[in-house]
């Protein structure tokens, strides 16, 4: 019945490792903000509350063509430190970007 729910806010900012021109390359990112971690729990209802802190993180995902859109796949790293602990997440994931307008 215990449950933590972290979310946050984070700028980020990327940089493509290929040319200008290029259909398909690697990128990078690079993200700093804010997470908060929810915490309830059934078992102790005392330790309810919620918690901030600082976050940053990165990823490395290589961006190609797929047909009238683009696909992406990328590896994401993001750490927070809220009350002097460190919350890490990694992942890997996929999707595509769908141009809209002009």
């Amino acid at each position: 019945g215990d449950k933590t729910t972290p979310w946050g806010f984070l700028g980020q900012v990327g940089y493509g490792l290929s040319g200008p021109d290029a259909d398909s390359g690697i990128y990078v990112l690079g993200q700093l903000g804010v997470l908060w971690h929810k915490f309830s729990s059934e078992t102790l209802p005392a330790s309810d509350g919620s918690e901030s802190g600082f976050a940053y993180g990165g990823a490395v995902g290589y961006e190609f063509p797929l047909g009238g859109v683009d696909g992406w796949v990328e590896g994401k790293f993001m750490q927070a430190s809220i009350s002097d602990a460190n919350t890490q997440f990694f992942g890997i994931l996929a999707g595509i970007n769908i141009p809209l307008g002009g």
